[in-house]
């Protein structure tokens, strides 16, 4: 590893003078943009700090302390590029040095995150995830359209035969604008009763996006998480298209002209400061009016939504022995499928706390960070002992703690190995089945009124968004 990086000098620098390892097939300039981008969240606050005032050599903030969490980082980092090089390089099929960026994705499992990469002919995202939640996705929705007659196909993907990985076809970020709202409102709703009936969750509105006229959910990891609440109207909350804040839903969220968002992402401020929230714009879940140039918000279409979640709940009720054959076909004992302890902005909060310059006793610092967080909510079922290891050890690598629960076992699993036996009646792939043969036409009553209730709410800025229980990501 680099000199430059284990001996990383941050007086005075708000850009690091990092000189990353050279990554066969990978365009060096954009190497040097993710560990600068990555690094930055890291060592930025002691490189403020460190312009007003001194200190010792064993503060947290001090060179020693801080390049220790640095050398780790960066050499996660290399393993991470060298195993995507590996298969990026092939995929592409040329010897010029790829460009890519990375998303705004959480990193995982080893600094590991989606990887957008520029190829001559197309861009594509190459996503270090279990490819089969995507593929059963994309296989229910292709039966669904020919079923109700409108367009919900997801891309076809490129999944690894060992099930470690897939690519994607990029979805780019432009202007969405409708001739024809009303198709696009009945797919909005469509999707959400599928979201429903497979138990899928974590469908905000950095998870689904505009792709020409329809909508596209890009990231299904939660697909029969049917662990959470056996509660309809939370179960329907849950997935995402609904939330307990209405700006993170995918189906309302998104417009900051009422009301402003912001993520964790630490910045300096004008007057030289150091600020940890940053505004964000952008979101790709809404479609624009074509007259009014406005995001065009469902409320104002229900019906039109409504009709789009009776059609599809309707077609889903009818074919419920379609769908247990899909699931019985592609869901195999080790198909993963995501789980959570707590709320990734949870996880978020404590990596920047662990990135604050500390003058004095870092030791006790940081075990004051790990009190406070193993105190902290948890979904049900709490963390085992070695859950929290699993998940302290992640953070301490500055990762988001990534879990799953395969299928056909009622394990909680983490990359190191099993970290906790949840009690469940039954296995999730054998919960999945059980719920979809109990799909009810009569129940979508129940449904619709929580529907119409979440398009109640207001988006004005002073509006109370909180419709109650659901779990966000």
């Amino acid at each position: 590893m680099s000199e430059a990086i284990t001996q990383l000098t941050l007086a005075g620098q708000s850009n690091l003078p990092v000189s990353p390892p050279d990554i066969p097939g990978l365009s060096a300039a954009s190497v040097k943009r993710l560990y600068e981008d990555d690094l930055r969240q890291i060592v930025f606050p002691s490189v403020i700090l460190r312009e007003k005032i001194s200190w010792g050599e064993e503060g947290i903030g001090s060179d020693t302390t801080l390049n220790e969490v640095v050398r780790i980082r960066t050499e996660e980092l290399e393993r991470f590029l060298c195993r995507a090089a590996t298969l990026a390089v092939p995929f592409a099929g040329t010897p010029m040095p790829l460009r890519f960026e990375a998303l705004a994705g959480d990193s995982h499992q080893g600094a590991c995150r989606p990887l957008l990469f520029h190829l001559p002919e197309r861009s594509m995202v190459l996503k270090f995830a279990d490819p089969r939640p995507y593929l059963l996705l994309a296989h229910v929705l292709e039966n669904l359209s020919d079923g109700i007659g409108v367009n919900l196909r997801m891309p076809a993907i490129v999944p690894d035969p060992d099930n470690e990985w897939y690519f994607v076809p990029f979805l780019r970020k432009r202007q969405s604008m409708a001739y024809d709202l009303d198709r696009y409102m009945f797919s909005m709703g469509a999707l959400t009763a599928v979201a429903y009936c497979l138990h899928i969750s974590d469908l905000h509105l950095e998870n689904v996006v505009v792709d020409g006229e329809k909508p596209v959910i890009i990231d299904p990891e939660f697909i029969l998480a049917n662990f959470y609440s056996n509660d309809p109207a939370a179960r329907l909350r849950n997935t995402g298209f609904l939330s307990h804040n209405v700006h993170f839903s995918a189906l309302r969220g998104g417009d900051v002209s009422k009301s402003p968002m912001f993520t964790l992402d630490v910045h300096r401020r004008a007057d030289g400061g150091i600020d940890y929230t940053k505004r964000v714009d952008g979101f790709r879940n809404r479609m624009r009016d074509i007259c009014s140039l406005e995001l065009a918000d469902p409320a104002k279409y229900r019906e039109i939504v409504v009709a789009g979640f009776e059609s599809s709940y309707a077609w889903m009720a009818r074919n419920k022995h379609v769908l247990c054959d899909m699931v019985h076909g592609l869901v195999t004992d080790d198909f993963r499928i995501r789980f959570l302890y707590r709320k990734t902005r949870q996880y978020a909060a404590v990596i920047h706390m662990l990135n604050l310059p500390c003058l004095y006793a870092p030791d006790i610092w940081e075990l004051g960070i790990f009190q406070r967080f193993k105190a902290s909510g948890s979904f049900a079922p709490r963390p085992s002992r070695r859950a929290l290891k699993a998940e302290w050890a992640d953070l301490l690598a500055r990762d988001v703690p990534y879990f799953w629960m395969n299928a056909g076992d009622t394990k909680i699993r983490h990359r190191t190995g099993p970290v906790q036996n949840w009690r469940l009646s039954e296995c999730p792939r054998a919960l999945a089945i059980r719920s979809i043969q109990e799909l009810r036409q009569a129940d979508v009553r129940s449904h619709i009124a929580v529907l119409n209730e979440f398009f109640d709410i207001s988006l004005s800025k002073n509006a109370v968004a909180d419709v109650g229980g659901v779990r966000e990501c």
